[in-house]
């Protein structure tokens, strides 16, 4: 039944092209893929593994649990490692690297939430306390910069050493869900996917565990809420249940796309316990109660001047940018490169027009107002009318058709090169939608393999073997809602393609060997099936789990509230000391992010002044001593001549205490 439903909706896909070629506003490639050779090693542990476990894992025990607690801290290594020796050429988030700084620094959305957490460390609250929807990431990176400084180097690798515990975490699920090889073979299936996007950084559009945007931490929390949406359907705890919550109300903190796995588990709470309706009420009102405790508090803090929360700020201006601007829109460029809802609103002017790109923005920032103005956009032409649920149902197919294209789909062995250089992985490309004749059928064979992966997971757990599936209709459904779809708005999700793939490929693999007289006996963790319903769970746990809720949720209110009254800093001021020039003012801030463009001969840097960034442009020739390196976030004052029509800089000076440091001189004398 699963097999002919897939095979149907992708031939209709096929036939139809809709969520294959009909570009939208922030319409992506598809997911990151894997090697020939990376799956072939899956394959190879797919059939060795199974022979190893059947005849230790759960025959002793001692040496079960030991293995148990190696095989976590392998895998733990094993991604630390290989995601931080991963090289990253550059990103469209994170700038490439030049000498002399030799600094990955952060660009675009990514250098919004850096910002973000400086501010929290700056005692000015999270982003200054403007425009914001993503709190906890940024307070996450401002626990980052403290042990890092400003060195973006140990930045990255201390965030890489926290997004580690990925792979370990889902191979946790996995476990518990089915076996220990089956909980291996994913961990490193996502292990070399994030390798894959760390090295790709430079031909496909994504994200990876090395750049500062929050997509990898939501794969992160996404798979521990799935871990305990099915612990929950299976044995429907309270504890279970107020965790789900909670953790969902800490996702939302970080992106607001989980907000429809709150009412989808609401309706799956309903369909499971409509028998028990004492059970269920009580159920919906721990999910309720969890989700409040963490997320509330930034309703009530995270507010503007005029008390308007920015959550539903954020809301409104997905509303007007999604369904009011692009509904008659297509583009021809990568909108989800060049745009992003989070850019920085506070700005006077837009902070990221280092390479003069400003003209490829649908709305620029207007001063200290949080609101766009419409502006001109290289690329876009009108196209007919197509109705609202017409472009959601477009991207909700496109979020399945990108998740599934990345499995094999060819007899050749391919090398990740060859596979980047498929036309739809590439931006600057228009794809009409076919496929070599070879794909087709490997498209309906990956398919059915899928539906025979869910299949098993149906007669394991029933329904609770659906909660992946679930998950990611849900985080499908508020993609396609906000018009967004592939690339790095799908690593949230794509990992549960993978997910009921391989449980097909297993389930395949074992009658292969036994038809072979190969006997695999199943462990425990594969016979098991639902556990009854326990409607009086021990009380002790529930107030058990309430304390660290507690505690998760007081850390946004904390930063954003508390800590600037504990860490009050000193407001910016003007070096009177210096000989008077009332047309060439002398400004005192921050200087951040100063790169070395040597093709243009130029070094750029944003300048941060009453909590508002500005980006300049000085010339190299002009610097007073070549051997000085600019480093971020280090104290600077500029020189302006202020006329009727622009700005002039001419003097760049870095600050310690009361004392100047002359750096720059544009040599232009003030009158």
């Amino acid at each position: 039944m699963f097999s002919i439903f897939f095979c149907l909706l992708w031939l209709v896909i096929s036939v139809t092209k809709v969520g294959l070629i009909k570009e939208t506003a922030f319409w992506n490639v598809p997911g990151i893929p894997l090697s020939g050779f990376q799956f072939f090693f899956i394959l190879l542990l797919i059939i060795a593994t199974p022979l190893f476990e059947s005849s230790v894992i759960g025959k002793h025990k001692k040496i079960t649990k030991i293995l148990t607690y190696l095989t976590q801290l392998i895998i733990y290594i094993v991604a630390a490692v290989i995601w931080g020796t991963s090289p990253m050429l550059k990103h469209y988030f994170s700038l490439e690297q030049t000498p002399p700084n030799y600094q990955p620094y952060p660009y675009n959305d990514a250098r919004v939430h850096d910002l973000g957490g400086i501010s929290i460390l700056k005692g000015e609250g999270i982003y200054f306390r403007g425009y914001t929807d993503k709190p906890l990431y940024m307070t996450f990176l401002a626990f980052l910069h403290l042990f890092a400084g400003n060195d973006y180097h140990m930045l990255s690798w201390l965030q890489v050493l926290v997004f580690s515990l990925i792979p370990v975490l889902l191979y946790y699920f996995c476990k518990h869900f089915n076996s220990y090889f089956f909980g291996i073979v994913l961990a490193f299936i996502m292990i070399f996917q994030q390798r894959n996007a760390t090295i790709l950084a430079h031909k496909i559009a994504s994200a990876n565990p090395k750049l500062l945007v929050t997509e990898v931490f939501m794969l992160f929390g996404i798979v521990f809420v799935t871990y305990y949406l099915f612990l929950w359907m299976k044995e429907k705890q309270d504890k279970h249940i107020l965790i789900l919550g909670a953790s969902i109300g800490s996702l939302m903190l970080v992106r607001i796309n989980p907000v429809f796995i709150l009412p989808t588990i609401m309706v799956i709470a309903f369909f499971m316990l409509r028998k028990k309706p004492k059970l269920f009420f009580k159920q919906i009102l721990l999910l309720i109660l969890g989700f409040s405790m963490v997320f509330s508090p930034w309703l009530i803090s995270g507010v503007n001047q005029e008390g308007k929360s920015w959550f539903f700020i954020k809301l409104k201006d997905v509303i007007q940018m999604r369904y009011t601007t692009f509904e008659n829109s297509t583009s021809q460029i990568n909108f989800a490169e060049y745009l992003s809802i989070s850019s920085n609103q506070n700005a006077k002017m837009s902070s990221f027009s280092t390479e003069n790109n400003s003209s490829r923005y649908l709305f620029k920032p207007t001063a200290n107002t949080g609101k766009f103005e419409q502006a001109k956009l290289d690329g876009v032409e009108s196209n007919k009318v197509l109705s609202v649920a017409g472009l959601m149902a477009n991207h909700f197919l496109h979020n399945f058709s990108t998740s599934l294209l990345i499995l094999p789909d060819s007899l050749k062995i391919s090398t990740l090169d060859e596979l980047s250089a498929r036309e739809y992985w590439q931006d600057d490309k228009t794809w009409n939608g076919s496929f070599e004749p070879i794909q087709y059928i490997f498209i309906f064979i990956n398919l059915i393999i899928i539906a025979i992966g869910i299949t098993k997971s149906w007669k394991l757990y029933r329904w609770a073997g659906f909660a992946p599936i679930f998950v990611f209709v849900a985080y499908d459904l508020s993609l396609a809602l906000a018009m967004t779809s592939g690339s790095r708005y799908i690593i949230p999700i794509n990992w549960i393609v993978f997910f009921y793939y391989i449980l097909g490929v297993i389930y395949l693999v074992r009658i292969s060997m036994n038809y072979l007289g190969i006997q695999w006996k199943p462990n425990a963790n594969q016979t098991k099936g639902p556990l009854e319903i326990n409607p009086q769970p021990q009380k002790w746990r529930v107030y058990k789990t309430i304390l660290p809720i507690i505690l998760i949720a007081s850390i946004v209110p904390f930063v954003n509230s508390i800590l600037p009254v504990i860490m009050p800093t000193d407001q910016n001021k003007t070096f009177e000391s210096l000989p008077q020039q009332p047309d060439a003012p002398l400004i005192q801030g921050q200087m951040l992010y100063p790169y070395y463009n040597h093709e243009k001969h130029i070094i750029t840097f944003d300048f941060l002044l009453d909590n508002v960034p500005y980006t300049y442009s000085i010339a190299m020739e002009h610097l007073i001593d070549p051997a000085i390196i600019l480093e971020s976030d280090v104290p600077a004052a500029l020189r302006f001549k202020e006329n009727n029509v622009q700005q002039e800089l001419l003097e760049v000076y870095l600050t310690s205490g009361d004392e100047l440091n002359l750096i720059w001189d544009s040599g232009m004398k003030t009158p």
